[in-house]
């Protein structure tokens, strides 16, 4: 899909691709008449080979910006790989009575930690009690939203994903290694 921030500030939908192939994104570029072409500052395609390899080809001046989003989605679902098999493990080993003491971890897990309530803090530090691996995780998982989310220099921000990814290696978690070769594939246009 493109679209185009209008000076009045909405958004507008200017083209729907039918698919995600690098032909098809090369040709949609080609196609864009020469007026058009020239007022696009910014690129943001989705973490998509397809999109991200046919670039805004011809257009040079185009800063190509991928969507911080799915750079989080992958980041989100690493952690998810380590919360539901140990829900699951915590489930078989604790006495019922215990595990009871865990009401919603599954929406404590996935909210930021600035966002939880007292009774969802509460339930997570308890969760930590009992899973060191959650508890590696948790934090690792807001990393890279954090660093998205902050008003950061370039500079300031390439020292703060370099960080993050220190911080990813050294947790030994390899759930984060799908994430950490995304920073390191696509390493430009994330910091953009």
């Amino acid at each position: 899909m493109g679209s185009a921030r209008l000076r009045d500030g909405r958004l507008a939908i200017w083209g729907v691709l039918p698919n995600r192939d690098k032909d098809t994104v090369k040709a949609f570029w080609a196609g864009l008449p020469a007026g058009l072409a020239a007022t696009i500052q910014t690129a943001c395609p989705d973490l998509d080979e397809g999109y991200i390899n046919a670039g805004p080809e011809g257009l040079s001046w185009v800063n190509v910006v991928l969507d911080r989003l799915h750079v989080a989605q992958k980041d989100r679902a690493a952690a998810e790989t380590v919360r539901k098999p140990e829900l699951n493990r915590l489930n078989r080993e604790l006495s019922e009575a215990d595990y009871r003491q865990l009401p919603g971890p599954l929406w404590a897990c996935r909210k930021n930690s600035g966002d939880l309530r007292p009774a969802e803090h509460a339930c997570l530090e308890r969760l930590f009690t009992y899973s060191p691996a959650l508890k590696t995780a948790y934090p690792l998982r807001q990393d890279l939203t954090r660093i998205f989310e902050q008003a950061a220099s370039p500079d300031r921000a390439e020292e703060q994903l370099r960080m993050g990814q220190a911080r990813g290696r050294q947790s030994g978690r390899q759930c984060f290694d799908d994430v950490l070769n995304t920073l390191n594939r696509w390493w430009q246009e994330i910091l953009n």
